[in-house]
């Protein structure tokens, strides 16, 4: 996603906290009063996959440019911000959305991905286990919603 492109973005991830509050670590008040600048930034080193149905935003998926530094190799990436609008759910867009960041990886150098996810959210947990993503037994506390969360690392091997 190119700099310019940042307000498309910003719309996508405010969509995602104002539908899906629990899902997010975010909070849509606190997010809808950030600078442009900041959004523009995250364009810029971020990859983002934004889906739309017409002219409707329904999905949102990140991979941040930078490697993991606590995975260690430079071919790790993470994931994060993914999002389908409750609508569109159960639909595959999820799956489509993670292939697309996963062949983008894969032509870069990336052989492995990793993401968190709230111990909470049941769905996406099956979801990205039926998507290859396994846990790595690292955890923690943080704070979602107001409310105290056990966030967990997953992490997919490409190829």
């Amino acid at each position: 996603m190119h700099e310019s492109e940042w307000r498309v973005l910003r719309e996508a991830r405010l969509k995602a906290l104002e539908t899906s509050p629990e899902a997010f670590c975010g909070n849509y008040a606190r997010e809808r009063l950030v600078h442009r600048r900041t959004w523009r930034r995250r364009a810029h080193q971020q990859q983002w996959t934004v889906a739309r149905s017409g002219s409707r935003i329904v999905g949102l998926v990140g991979m941040l440019d930078e490697p993991d530094r606590e995975e260690g190799p430079l071919e790790t990436r993470c994931i994060e911000s993914v999002w389908v609008h409750p609508d569109f759910r159960r639909r595959g867009l999820v799956r489509l959305m993670l292939q697309g960041i996963e062949e983008q990886a894969l032509r870069q150098g990336v052989g492995t991905l990793i993401l968190w996810v709230l111990e909470s959210n049941r769905p996406a947990w099956e979801v990205y286990r039926r998507l290859g993503y396994r846990p790595t037994g690292l955890f923690q506390d943080i704070t979602a919603g107001g409310r105290l969360e056990v966030e967990h690392r997953l992490k997919k091997v490409l190829g």
